[in-house]
């Protein structure tokens, strides 16, 4: 179903398609990041480097994502019969226990320093 405002998708609006490329990229990139990570693990390889990567973009890039989703939703992310607010409370929860952006990106700068 699509929400319409002034007759129109609301997708059309310029905001609105800016938003939803931002939700696009993050969301692309941190599913890009974690199949190469799942290869690296099949491979036997390692995948330090790759789940240093995923840990900042998760932290940093999903919690945003989230709040631009509940918007475009028109808030019916935040009641709890609508199952969004499941998704954008594990992701707070996920950002929280892996110690927030800054700390991921701290641990992956360390890391990159060691090479």
């Amino acid at each position: 179903m699509n929400r319409k405002q002034f007759g129109k998708p609301l997708s059309t609006f310029q905001t609105v398609a800016a938003q939803l490329a931002e939700v696009y990229i993050a969301s692309r990139t941190i599913d890009l990041v974690a199949k190469s990570v799942i290869w690296r693990l099949a491979e036997d390889l390692d995948a330090g480097d790759d789940l240093g990567v995923l840990g900042y973009w998760v932290t940093s890039q999903a919690p945003p994502a989230m709040q631009i989703c509940h918007h475009l939703h028109g808030g019916m992310g935040m009641d709890v019969t609508y199952p969004m607010h499941r998704y954008y409370s594990t992701i707070k929860d996920l950002t929280r226990l892996l110690g927030g952006p800054s700390h991921r990106l701290e641990l992956l700068g360390a890391r990159c320093s060691l090479t």
